[in-house]
């Protein structure tokens, strides 16, 4: 039972995510994107969230 809490924990945090990152993030470069390419995005960031957010800040 744990595990699957951790695992819906993983994925709240990872659509809370997914939100900010692609509609309320301020990035110039993707201002210009289409809706469809944002939800597009959403089930990527869902699930790698954590990559993201290491590629986002270290660079």
């Amino acid at each position: 039972m744990l595990i699957i809490h951790i695992f819906y924990a993983y994925l709240v945090i990872g659509f809370l995510f997914a939100i900010w990152f692609t509609f309320l993030k301020k990035n110039h470069s993707a201002e210009k994107d289409p809706i469809g390419f944002k939800l597009i995005i959403i089930p990527g960031c869902l699930i790698l969230w954590p990559i993201v957010i290491i590629k986002t800040y270290v660079s």
